[in-house]
């Protein structure tokens, strides 16, 4: 997956399912990171914010995992998720990195 594939979907919805429980996450941000020219590690490095529903405790988040994120239009994403603490987004902020 490269950077480029995400661009449409800023704002944009993505259901997550989570056994019988269905989660809506919203991209909310790209980050690109400095070009590397170290064979074997992704050249272009980058991340995305996914913001979900805010939740009191860590037990209610979404766990540390492989997600099938389901856009509105159709589209699967299988992405790495870990929640971030502190972020100064409203909701619960979750983050995918590709480095």
């Amino acid at each position: 997956m490269e950077i480029e594939e995400f661009r449409d979907f800023i704002g944009k919805k993505f259901s997550v399912r989570v056994q019988e429980t269905q989660v809506d996450l919203e991209l909310i941000h790209l980050q690109e990171f400095a070009p590397r020219l170290v064979p074997g590690l992704r050249e272009r490095p980058f991340a995305l914010l996914f913001r979900g529903p805010a939740s009191p405790t860590q037990i209610e988040t979404l766990p540390r995992q492989v997600h099938d994120l389901y856009s509105t239009d159709g589209k699967t994403f299988s992405i790495y998720l870990e929640r971030v603490v502190g972020t100064g987004y409203p909701g619960t902020v979750y983050e995918a990195v590709f480095n």
